[in-house]
């Protein structure tokens, strides 16, 4: 495990790999077993082992959803394309933006409507709801149909609405429920290393029946001319979708819940903590400028925020105090504290030596960025809390992650000797830098966020892990409620929005 960050940024960079330019047109064996194209003529051996790197520990994602991206090919030629197509889909100007902030508001509306109409027998999450808490959202549900109806809308324009697809709104919501459930269990068993038969064989239907409701979704015609392994759409959903919705999730319930998530209050206490929280906590204000206005200016406008010990930004002090925050540094902090990926897998050659790491018989490293974004020793004492107040005294600092060089030696990590902005790495960093970074990544987060936390304010919830659907009732890792949320896939299984109290 990389856990220093020199180390880690050397791997980034592929400062281990030789820049020689060779011809080859052979296919190596490993590269016949992911079924990739091979391209022919000259070709750099940085590159090609940049991607090698990145695909050989990415195999088993690439082999249980059958997908070929930039993740797991090592074609120049195919992740080039890839990544070219992928820049243009997620690149907007402001009618754009707009638009995007429409569908989230219709994704969110359809996501709702159906929860309300299926309740707890969709067969997500927690299944012991009583009558006493009906109506009731499941918080993950609702997350999760929202952002992968408004990734498929993004990724396949105008194709994916019941207008041209000939489903139903009911039935398309249906599909999208069932789509990211089998997304996580799929997800989940590509993490276990040699399955057993039936556990394949399981896996192999469940994939079957992913594909036959995504096409349901997405009519074949969409895919034609776009460069993914036998118009498998997953390929380029699933870097979106996976990105997303657990960074939206956590976000929400740091910024608008404000971990209310208790049994042991009453119902009533519950609603004394959100009239609390919405005469204390101004994050909403911040969200719906930047819903008015979806830019990047107003993404990065600077607001002056009143908070108390009672907020997540807070000095512990219980005194009110004037915070300035951007809805840029809240994303930033959600990042930092919740990263997409909390580890980057590459596989290097042997006897590579990196500062106290050596990797002998070669093989592949994890680089720890949950770690890196959380150590005290870059962030400071307060790294383990929610502050985005922390992003205004590095919002100046300009550094290259690319570069060795610190240009500015006396603005670095709050703890004194690491470059803060070489250590914040949500989107990977060096020659595998997400082009989702600069703009999409982080203000798409924010429009869901702000759609998700107006709406359920609007409709009168609050959040509220219900009895009996797990044995621990706090959110916070370790079973604490101070300190950063759960970010596992189940960590929020049986946290519900409920009909706030009278």
């Amino acid at each position: 495990m990389i856990c220093d960050l020199p180390t880690a940024m050397k791997i980034m960079r592929g400062e281990w790999i030789p820049t020689v330019t060779t011809t080859s047109t052979t296919t190596s064996t490993m590269e016949s077993h992911m079924h990739q194209k091979h391209s022919t003529g000259p070709r750099s051996n940085a590159q090609l082992n940049i991607l090698r790197a990145r695909a050989i520990p990415n195999q088993h994602i690439g082999s249980i959803f059958s997908i070929n991206n930039s993740f797991t090919t090592t074609d120049e030629t195919f992740h080039a394309e890839f990544r070219r197509l992928a820049a243009q889909r997620i690149k907007f100007d402001k009618e754009g933006w707009r638009e995007i902030v429409h569908i989230t508001e219709e994704e969110f509306s359809a996501t709702w409507k159906y929860q309300q109409v299926v309740g707890s027998s969709t067969g997500h999450g927690c299944t012991s709801i009583t009558a006493e808490h009906d109506p009731a959202v499941s918080l993950v549900n609702l997350v999760q149909g929202t952002v992968l109806g408004l990734i498929l809308r993004i990724i396949f324009p105008g194709q994916t609405s019941n207008k041209n697809d000939g489903l139903s709104e009911h039935d398309r919501r249906k599909e999208i429920f069932h789509a990211a459930k089998y997304i996580n269990t799929l997800w989940l068993a590509s993490k276990r290393r040699n399955p057993g038969v039936i556990e394949r064989l399981r896996n192999i239907y469940t994939f079957r029946r992913l594909r036959a409701g995504l096409e349901k979704l997405i009519p074949g015609n969409v895919l034609n001319g776009i460069p993914i392994k036998d118009n498998n759409p997953l390929s380029m959903i699933l870097p979106a979708y996976e990105t997303m919705w657990r960074v939206a999730l956590l976000c929400l319930v740091e910024v608008n819940f404000q971990r209310g998530l208790d049994t042991r209050e009453a119902e009533d206490a519950a609603g004394i903590r959100l009239k609390q929280k919405k005469e204390e906590s101004k994050y909403e204000n911040i969200f719906d400028g930047f819903l008015r206005n979806p830019t990047k200016e107003e993404f990065n406008r600077v607001h002056t925020i009143c908070t108390t010990s009672t907020t997540p930004d807070h000095d512990h002090s219980g005194t009110r105090i004037d915070q300035s925050i951007s809805c840029a540094d809240i994303i930033n902090e959600t990042l930092r504290l919740y990263p997409p990926t909390k580890r980057i897998y590459r596989s290097l050659p042997p006897s590579r030596s990196f500062g106290k790491s050596k990797l002998g018989e070669g093989g592949t490293v994890a680089i720890d960025v949950e770690y890196l974004h959380r150590s005290t020793a870059i962030w400071g004492d307060d790294a383990l809390l929610f502050k985005p107040s922390r992003w205004r005294k590095i919002a100046d600092v300009d550094v290259d992650s690319n570069s060795n060089s610190n240009p500015n030696p006396s603005r670095q990590g709050l703890a004194g000797t690491i470059d803060i902005k070489r250590a914040f790495m949500p989107f990977g960093a060096g020659k595998s830098l997400c082009p989702a970074q600069a703009e999409f990544g982080p203000m798409v987060v924010a429009v869901v966020v702000g759609v998700l936390a107006r709406e359920v304010d609007k409709m009168g919830y609050y959040c509220e892990r219900v009895n009996g659907c797990s044995s621990n009732s706090k959110l916070g890792v370790n079973g604490e409620d101070e300190g950063p949320l759960k970010n596992g896939r189940t960590g929020f299984e049986g946290v519900y929005l409920l009909p706030r109290p009278k």
